[in-house]
């Protein structure tokens, strides 16, 4: 039907080249070339090849894509290609925290966006996606991945699917929508005074963003060796989160602990989230609320359920993204490249995953995995990464 030198370029989002190839008497003539919407703004183009897609057409599709001002990345034909399989734990997590009730979803989605850098929440996300399109989409990853527990879809999402809520498009979803509607805000913990005085335990071993918002405020601060610890008057340890429940934390150090969600940046977050141990005193927890209060935060007071919300979420990401290079679907700054202008995330999940310390995301991976299984299992790759690092 066309000449033998036609390239033919696909946009589909999830069919798999191989089998488009195998009813083709030149598949090697055959390349995807997916687009995002809306396609004049979004930058990126997933160049996607089949086994039998010729490199130099590959290559060509490659050139032409960036002759328009886009930003192409190469990749191997699999379920999901990057951007649909990568932002998985974006959603999936954000639904497995509403269900076990760690907050609520306006709150979820203002710890993603101010304390994470992403421009919208998961739920609002989904709300605007459409539910029904997101939960297939999940579906049919899952099963394209034989059913792994990473990819498994949400309960909660498929009730509201079946109920007929569908988002923004039904004026029902995870929120309400309409012309007299309030939007649902994110809880903020009442004000609470400062504590007089705070030590850093080990502060060399605290993020510089968060040194550098402390030692902006006017707190009287002694500094000592130690692992990473602010310690308030009261006894209690704040820590960054690893993972683990703030309770079996103090369980296991015998103090008394709240932990202190992920930011992609302290110092410019306008909001932290904690998550105090169920033996937590309320002066205890009301000195750490009033301590970032003090530093000009919103704080959102989390139920404590292991990894919290930003800490999961990107350690999920970061795991998906190195699968994603271990399995040759595509190089890491592919990936990174792909994420960041596909989905506008603030950094690539692998970019984060070198800037939070690789150590520190396995250490959260298995942390999580062993308290909820085989989702949470860390790959070899980011396993060998932060060996050598």
């Amino acid at each position: 039907i066309v000449p033998k030198e036609t390239i033919l370029a696909t946009n589909t989002s999830s069919i798999d080249l191989n089998e488009m190839g195998s009813v083709l008497k030149r598949p090697e003539r055959l390349v995807g070339m997916h687009f995002f919407n809306p396609a004049p703004v979004m930058a990126l183009v997933e160049v996607v090849q089949s086994t039998e897609t010729d490199s130099e057409v590959a290559d060509m599709v490659f050139s032409l894509a960036e002759q328009w001002g886009k930003n192409p990345v190469h990749v191997r034909s699999s379920p999901g290609f990057i951007v649909n399989r990568a932002a998985r734990p974006f959603y999936s997590e954000a639904l497995a925290i509403l269900k076990e009730g760690g907050t609520d979803a306006a709150t979820c989605d203002a710890i993603m966006r101010e304390c994470g850098g992403f421009r919208m929440g998961p739920f609002e996300l989904m709300d605007l996606i459409g539910l029904d399109v997101n939960y297939a989409v999940t579906c049919q990853i899952w099963e394209s991945y034989q059913r792994h527990p990473r990819f498994a879809p949400s309960v909660l999402q498929k009730e509201l699917v079946d109920s007929g809520r569908l988002g923004r498009k039904s004026g029902q979803g995870f929120f309400e929508y309409g012309v007299d509607v309030e939007m649902q805000a994110p809880k903020n913990a009442p004000e609470s005074p400062a504590p007089a005085s705070i030590i850093l335990e080990g502060p060399e071993k605290l993020p510089q963003s968060l040194l550098k918002l402390i030692e902006g405020g006017s707190l009287k601060t002694k500094s000592n060796s130690g692992n990473g610890i602010i310690r308030l008057p009261a006894g209690a340890a704040v820590m960054i989160s690893n993972g683990k429940s703030s309770t079996e934390r103090s369980l296991d150090l015998e103090e008394n602990v709240i932990s202190l969600d992920l930011c992609l940046d302290y110092f410019q977050s306008p909001r932290i989230a904690l998550a105090p141990a169920s033996q937590c005193s309320a002066n205890a927890l009301q000195e750490a609320v009033g301590l970032f209060q003090s530093l000009g935060k919103l704080v959102s007071v989390l139920k404590d359920i292991p990894g919290m919300v930003l800490t999961r979420t990107v350690a999920m990401l970061s795991n998906e993204a190195s699968l994603l290079v271990q399995e040759e679907v595509s190089d890491a700054a592919g990936v990174n490249l792909a994420m960041r202008k596909g989905v506008n995330y603030p950094q690539g999940p692998l970019e984060w995953a070198e800037q939070w310390g690789l150590f520190s995301v396995v250490e959260t991976l298995d942390n999580l995995r062993k308290f909820y299984g085989e989702r949470y299992q860390v790959s070899s790759w980011l396993q060998q990464k932060a060996k050598h690092n």
